[in-house]
């Protein structure tokens, strides 16, 4: 299960590996019978995109490493089946837990 990213800061430690992702029916983004069509996933070096997978309204990706005391922003950027493309961030906090 993806942790979704409302509030877009999340910390994980560097030695877990987590499920990320936004839900764009929920952030007000995706527009009614509008769905995903693409999603792509990116982010600062030092942490590892796992993989990542997106249904018709959620984008997720597994991420993994880190440095503790660095943060990094990861950015999610889709298009939709009408053709809109949006990119949202989050920051990442790596923290020894």
């Amino acid at each position: 299960m993806s942790l979704y990213c409302e509030t877009y800061t999340q910390v994980k430690d560097p030695s877990d590996t987590t499920s990320y992702g936004f839900d764009y029916t929920t952030l007000g983004w995706l527009a009614s019978g509008d769905t995903l069509d693409t999603s792509s996933w990116s982010s600062d070096a030092g942490i590892t995109l796992v993989s990542d997978t997106f249904t018709d309204t959620q984008a997720n990706v597994l991420i993994s490493g880190g440095t503790s005391g660095v943060d990094y922003v990861v950015t999610n950027t889709i298009t939709t089946d009408n053709g809109l493309t949006k990119q949202t961030s989050f920051t990442l906090r790596v923290r020894e837990r």
